[in-house]
């Protein structure tokens, strides 16, 4: 896993979503690439995902600022950026650097969410968001949304207070879907790099795909060593509850499994984990 991702704003939850970022850069050593999107003119009702997230934002318009309003903004977010670069010891740089050193690269991209997540996402490896303000956050809203819907790639999802996201114990929620088994192929650099990993599992597993022992043994062939641990009741809440009690610091899972429309009109376990808790998480949609 050699490039992070990571949207920069002007908003308090940016700043431990860049520690984090950092700290996770530093032990994979992977280059940090943060992206500032500053606003252009469109009505997102033109975009149908765009607009599904306006809907779940109760909102109807990406917010576009003055422009001397968002020169500031993105001013305050490369310095934002500098900063942690700075304190975890990255270069600065307009290019890739290697594992042995990492580079800090800041870009700023003109457009919506929608449209510049297609494109950031296909030259990264991970995306780190935070967990939206459930006052009023509607642009981090359609960040994390968008993220999670057209990047292609896995998205960690952080708590707006501090968190320590080493990923030294990553909890899998399993059942034998494709887009769990996505998630982790996409994440299997973090995977090695944890201490443990556990799958989580609820009742009999009715999907057509790999049991857990038969990803077991895949993950065995690299290196990783993973239990299983049974999950009492159904939903979100109840795979959060078994990853505390586990003793993980990330759940891994997949995102939209039941679809977008179901999820955001008579929620599920995405709608859980993204909107209901705090417990950091990693998602991979496709």
């Amino acid at each position: 896993m050699r490039s992070i991702a990571i949207p920069v704003a002007d908003r308090e939850e940016c700043a431990v979503a860049l520690e984090a970022a950092f700290a996770l850069g530093t032990k994979l050593g992977a280059d940090i690439v943060g992206y500032h999107i500053r606003p252009s003119k469109r009505n997102i009702k033109e975009n149908n995902r765009l607009a599904i997230t306006a809907i779940w934002s109760q909102t109807d318009s990406w917010p576009e600022p003055e422009e001397k309003i968002a020169a500031k903004a993105a001013d305050y977010a490369r310095r934002l950026f500098e900063k942690y670069a700075e304190k975890h010891g990255y270069q600065l740089s307009r290019k890739h650097g290697s594992k042995s050193t990492p580079h800090a690269i800041w870009k700023e991209k003109l457009g919506t969410p929608d449209k510049l997540m297609s494109l950031i996402g296909p030259v990264n490896d991970l995306m780190v968001v935070s967990r939206p303000n459930p006052k009023g956050g509607v642009k981090g809203m359609m960040i994390m949304t968008t993220a999670l819907l057209d990047s292609g790639i896995p998205v960690l999802i952080l708590p707006q207070k501090k968190t320590d996201i080493a990923c030294r114990h990553i909890a899998v929620a399993w059942n034998r879907g494709g887009q769990e088994a996505q998630a982790v192929h996409a994440t299997l650099p973090l995977l090695q790099a944890a201490d443990k990993v556990t799958f989580l599992t609820m009742g009999v597993e009715q999907k057509h795909g790999p049991s857990v022992q038969e990803m077991a043994n895949y993950l065995k062939s690299y290196g990783v060593k993973a239990v299983e641990m049974k999950v009492s009741g159904n939903g979100g809440a109840a795979l959060v509850s078994s990853a505390k009690k586990a003793g993980a610091d990330v759940l891994l899972c997949g995102a939209y499994t039941k679809g977008r429309l179901r999820e955001m009109f008579f929620g599920g376990v995405t709608e859980y984990l993204t909107t209901k808790s705090d417990f950091p998480v990693i998602m991979k949609h496709s």
